[in-house]
């Protein structure tokens, strides 16, 4: 029974196997047949419609063939017309294709059988160098490349094909009929199918016949292989250029290419196909020009071995390649386009960015030998301003084991020389990947003048000759972003070197030779380290035009018209350290040539030598320096030391001796009136610079200096003029920053002096610095008079420093002789100060130092200055005594007859004056005597006093004919170059006339009241026209004086200031509103008031009256944000009433009037003076010049006595 049961049941199971099969067998029946019948026409017209718009064509297609079942695809009857014309330019009777079932499998086309028949292409180059499906060509090749697809082709043939091409340039036809091509397989994935195609290629090209047939196809299933081999014999490559379908920017005019090529297909199972070629090429009688016909590169013979080259695989090994005689041209235009990277068309920009984002695999080669043997490179650089070029010739290359693979080494031997003898030879090692390069260089006899082109831009100096040697151990290394490049064992030899600028009479800079040792250079770390820089047999030229610009500014050109734009800074930014072991500098000469001066300076510095020894820019790293020099061929200057980079420092013991100042004589030219005719300047001590940190640099000198027989002369009459036989400053000591001068001693040893007035009534010191003359005048020449009211200006504080930074331990003076002559004086006066001599004591600006000093006037009457002074402190203090005796006043008769109108016949002068200067307060005791004065006869001068002189003598002498004054006088005899003759002309001269030249000093001191100078004017208060207290006492005194003196009248005028009467106007404005408003007020209280200036408002009513007053201006006023005034503080209603207060110049003028009105009134009030004795004068607006020397407050009204 189960039997049975089981027996029923697959019977029943075999009936749905059956039943399925059945219908899966209807159903892909059915759609092969919808497939074969079905699609093909619908197919069809919308294929040839999608091509026609991909090939912007017309495309007919006859007929579409599909066997799903054999999986084979026919296309039949396809045409394509010329773009916008009915002719035919290309078809086909059949394509067909015949898939493998294993395409399903790989995702890919796995092709077992590709067979064209009968194809046909019209080919036409037009006119232009285009041809009839350049937009094809342009369209496919602007498309951005991608990955090598994924496909198997297999028994690919091409059967009884046909080629037109019509060269219209050429005027040519050519024609290819009855072509047929068996290529086995074409495979990038393994693929194995039945190979029946044999590799074969022939075809009848203009009537003759070609027929190439490769090597039978491996029977072995599992590897398929066929080759082909092909002898190319003297092909000419050159027309066959012309052809190519991309822009090309070079042509060939001949070139015969010779080679055995050996082409194996090659897959097996599971492995990638292969295309390997091998064998070797051999270009001979190359010549390419540029479009112009400019050569381009010349090449004799060129011989390439290759082993293999994967074509799928992306690899090449090449045996070798020899190149021998090439002649090549290297230009770059000047937009920096360099004529071999535009050979061919470069790619479109959106094509070049793909590639940069896939670029695939990469082609991995080797090439085990690569030379280049008597070649010549000619470079033509364009882009400079004027072309650079150069012939590199003698060229030899010389690679072994050239490999792009990681870590490969290369060893590259490379020299050539120029037309000048310049020579470059180069051994090392080279890897691409990462690219890293080393190896040792060396250069001979490199021109630098030749370079001129890339610097001339920059410089306007031009370099005549010189010539570099240099030989150096290099490293490039490239496998970070930052390349890592360095140099060590760098020697360098620059001889001959010579710089000219045009225009320039002798070359800028001449070196014999300049050499560095033991060079050491870092990029990446911005190093730079020396053993050695040695220099000798150098001169320089230095010169200043007239314009005053030194011909070393001139050296590099204006940088914003010449330099391109910066490139931008670097990361890192930082400084680079340099170090150099030892610098020696030795024999080199500067000469200096000065042509901005009145008369040109010339002046040199020769023997010049520099030895510096571990020199370094890093921080805190001195260098052992020495200096030595010659200066104008006599002087010596000597300085060692160490010298600091970073920050700059110097500590250098310093000697100079025999430094001759008369070569700087024309820089004082047109400043003074007279000529250095000698003096030699020696030193010795110690300078010390240092400019670190943030203030200002500190200089310091410490040592001694000495001026030895200086000597100036007059430049008009060459008198002597001041001369010395030494000036020796001992123990100084000298500090820039805090400034501080310390002498130890001040010797000065036979000195001579010469003081002259002249005959325009001007000293020769007035003459000393040439300014513009000042008209003549016939009047004396002005003397200063010091009066104990007077106030000298402080002196200057040192730059710098402190109230003690200068102080001078002793000044010695010896063999002294001032001479003087007054030329004014006709006839002329003369005297001789003669054996001066003497001593000032320490000079400390905290203590005065004791002066003593001796001479003689005219080797006979004694003078004598004892004393203390200290002219270094803040305010210039003295204390002196100054006698002089027994002077004859026989010799002063030219200054009597001028001035008194009177010659002296006899008489002495002796006199003892006392002068003391401290807290800006000049007191000073001068007692005169006059013996036996005696006048001789009237004589007439036109400058003589008209008052009566012989009566004010007569009635100041007492009984035995003396004269004893004691009266300030104008000047000191501190000064030995002082006037004598002067003090007694103004002695003789105040006595005289100073009831006529001080009236208000006379009355001042004749009844008791203020000085002089202040009695002759009143002051006011800005604004006011009130009399003060003082005021008040000031004018009774010169009431009480003037009622004494009935036959003198005054005039008054008033004078205003308009800068503070202004604000003084506003202010008393202000003040009567105020008090305008206290006075309404007081009227309505029933309160009585004169008037608006009787009323006074106390401080705790003044902001209530000012607000009142504040409140009924009707200038606009700050607001509240309901429109409403806003209560303001005192303050700031102030600040808007006086800004605007109405007051204007009729103001000002009725203020000058008010206070002369003033003055006169107070005057008549005192009872002692008629009306008729006062005038009031209208006030004359004062000059700058009398504005600058107004004494007081210039609110005032001045007296004028008459």
């Amino acid at each position: 029974m189960n039997v049975i049961a089981h027996r029923a049941l697959t019977l029943a199971g075999h009936r749905r196997a059956r039943k399925v099969a059945l219908w899966t067998a209807v159903i892909v029946a059915g759609f092969g047949l919808l497939l074969a019948f079905a699609v093909p026409p619908l197919l069809r017209g919308q294929l040839a419609a999608q091509l026609s718009e991909k090939l912007h064509r017309s495309v007919s297609l006859e007929q579409i063939k599909i066997n799903p079942f054999a999986m084979t695809v026919a296309l039949r009857g396809f045409a394509m017309k010329e773009r916008q014309s009915p002719t035919n330019a290309a078809s086909f009777d059949e394509l067909f294709v015949n898939l493998d079932i294993r395409s399903l499998f790989r995702v890919a086309p796995v092709i077992e059988e590709l067979r064209l028949t009968k194809p046909y292409v019209n080919l036409v180059r037009h006119e232009d160098g285009k041809y009839n499906f350049q937009d094809l060509i342009d369209e496919f090749t602007s498309g951005p490349p991608g990955p090598t697809p994924r496909f198997a082709l297999n028994n690919i043939e091409i059967i009884d094909g046909t080629i037109d091409f019509d060269d219209r340039p050429e005027r040519i036809q050519h024609r290819v009929t009855g072509l047929k091509l068996g290529v086995p397989f074409f495979s990038s994935l393994p693929a194995h199918v039945d190979i029946k195609v044999r590799p074969e290629l022939a075809a009848v090209i203009n009537g003759a016949p070609f027929h190439l047939i490769g090597d039978a196809t491996s029977p072995f299933k599992d590897m398929l292989e066929s080759t082909l081999e092909f002898d190319l014999d003297r092909v000419e490559i050159g027309k066959y250029f012309e052809y190519s379908p991309v822009p090309l920017n070079f042509k060939i005019s001949s070139g015969q290419l010779n080679g055995k090529i050996r082409a194996a297909f090659k897959t097996a199972k599971n492995d990638p196909a292969v295309l390997a070629l091998s064998g070797n090429l051999a270009l001979t009688a190359l010549d390419m020009q540029n479009p112009s016909g400019a050569p381009l590169l010349k090449l004799p013979s060129l011989e390439v071995v290759v082993d293999s080259v994967d074509v799928f695989g992306n690899r090449a090994s090449v045996k070798s390649v020899k190149a021998q005689g090439i002649d090549l041209h290297i230009q770059r235009d000047r937009n920096g386009a360099v004529n071999l990277a535009n050979l061919v068309a470069a790619p479109s920009d959106a094509k070049a960015v793909e590639a940069k984002k896939d670029p695939g695999k990469p082609f991995a080669y080797r090439i085990e030998e690569l030379t280049v043997a008597g070649a010549t490179i000619r470079l033509l650089d364009e882009q400079p301003q004027l072309p650079y070029r150069v012939a590199l010739d003698h060229f030899t290359l010389s690679v072994a084991g050239l490999d792009n693979e990681a870590d490969r080494k290369a060893q590259v031997e490379l020299s050539f020389e120029t037309e000048s003898k310049e020579k470059f030879s180069h051994s090392g090692t080279l890897q691409l990947t990462p690219l890293i390069a080393e190896g040792k260089v060396n250069l001979e006899a490199l021109r630098l003048s030749a370079l001129s082109p890339y610097y001339r831009q920059a410089l306007a100096a031009e370099v005549k000759d010189g010539r570099l040697d240099l030989a150096a151990l290099y490293s490039f290394d490239n496998k970070t972003d930052q390349p890592d490049i360095k140099l060590s064992e760098l020697s360098a030899t620059l001889r001959g070197f010579r710089l000219e600028l045009a225009g320039q009479p002798e070359p800028l800079w001449r070196v014999g030779a300049v050499a560095v040792k033991d060079g050491r250079i870092d990029l990446a770390k911005k190093s730079v380290s020396i053993g050695a820089l040695e220099a000798k047999d150098g001169a320089g030229y230095i010169q200043r035009d007239s314009a005053g610009d030194l011909n070393l500014a001139r050296i590099v050109k204006n940088a914003a018209a010449t330099a391109p734009s910066p490139p931008p800074a670097a990361q890192d930014g930082g400084p680079w350290n340099i170090e150099a072991k030892q610098i020696v500098f030795d024999r080199f000469s500067i000469s200096f040539d000065d042509r901005a001066a009145p008369t040109p300076v010339k002046s040199s510095l020769s023997e010049l030598s520099l030895r510096a020894e571990n020199f370094s820019n890093q921080k805190n790293r001195p260098a052992k320096v020495t200096l030595r020099a010659r200066i104008n061929n006599r002087g010596a200057l000597r300085a060692a030391g160490p010298v600091t980079a970073d920050p700059p420092t110097a500590r250098l013991a310093v000697e100079g001796e025999d430094i001759e100042v008369l070569p700087f004589q024309p820089y004082l030219e047109n400043q003074v009136n007279f000529l250095l005719t000698g003096g030699r300047i020696g030193t010795k001590g110690n300078l010390s610079v240092d400019t670190g940190g943030s203030g200002p640099a500190k200089v310091s000198y410490d040592g001694s200096i000495e001026v030895a027989d200086f000597a100036t002369v007059e430049r008009t009459s060459s008198q002597d003029l001041l001369r010395w036989k030494s000036l020796l400053l001992n123990a100084f000591q000298f500090n820039l920053e805090p400034f501080q001068l310390r002498i130890g001693e001040i010797h000065l040893a036979d000195f001579y002096s010469r003081l002259i007035l002249g005959a325009d009534g001007k000293t020769n010191l007035q003459k000393l610095t040439t300014q513009a003359e000042e008209p003549e005048s016939a009047a004396p020449p002005p003397e200063k008079t010091f009066k104990s009211a007077d106030k000298p200006a402080p002196a200057p504080p040192p730059p710098g420093g402190s109230d003690k930074a200068i102080s001078i331990g002793k000044i010695n003076l010896q063999g002294g002789n001032v001479h003087f002559s007054d030329f004014f004086i006709k006839p002329n006066y003369s005297a001789n100060l003669t054996g001066v001599q003497g001593a000032i004591a320490e000079l400390k600006p905290e203590s005065p130092g004791d002066l003593d000093i001796q001479a003689r006037l005219d080797n006979s009457a004694p003078v004598d200055i004892k004393g203390k002074i200290n002219p270094l402190s803040k305010e210039l203090f003295l204390d002196l005594a100054a006698d002089a005796k027994e002077i004859e006043l026989n010799p002063m008769t030219p200054y009597a007859a001028k001035y008194v109108g009177y010659g002296i016949e006899k008489g002495k002068l002796s006199f003892n004056v006392k002068y003391k200067l401290e807290n800006r307060k000049l007191m000073a005791e001068n007692r005169i005597i006059l013996n036996q004065l005696t006048f001789g006869e009237k004589i007439d001068s036109p400058d003589a006093t008209k008052l009566p002189v012989l009566l004010a003598v007569a009635l100041l002498k007492d009984r035995n004919g003396v004269i004893d004054v004691e009266l300030p006088i104008s000047g000191s005899l501190d000064d030995p170059q002082f006037s004598v003759g002067g003090i007694i002309l103004r002695i003789i001269i105040n006595i005289i006339t100073k009831a006529i030249t001080a009236p208000f000093s006379l009355l001042a001191a004749a009844f008791g009241g203020a000085s002089g100078e202040e009695l002759s004017y009143i002051e006011f208060d800005s604004g006011r026209a009130s009399l003060n207290q003082a005021a008040q006492a000031k004018i009774a005194t010169l009431a009480k004086a003037l009622s004494n003196r009935p036959g003198l009248s005054l005039e008054l005028s008033g004078r205003v200031d308009p800068s503070s009467d202004f604000d003084g106007l506003r202010r008393l404005s202000l003040e009567r509103k105020v008090k305008a408003q206290k006075l309404k007020a007081m009227v309505r209280r029933g309160e009585s008031a004169k008037s608006v200036d009787d009323v006074r408002v106390e401080p705790n009513e003044y902001p209530q009256y000012l607000k009142a007053a504040y409140g009924e201006e009707s200038f606009p006023k700050p607001r509240n944000f309901i429109g409403m005034a806003q209560d303001l503080p005192v303050p700031e209603m102030e600040k808007l009433m006086l800004q605007h207060a109405r007051v204007g110049d009729d103001d000002l003028r009725e203020l000058a009037s008010q206070r002369a009105q003033a003055v006169r009134d107070a005057l008549l009030g005192a009872g002692q003076i008629g009306a008729e004795r006062l005038f009031i004068v209208a006030a004359k607006p004062l000059t700058p010049d009398e504005g600058a020397k107004l004494k007081g407050r210039p609110n005032r009204v001045d007296f004028t006595m008459k």
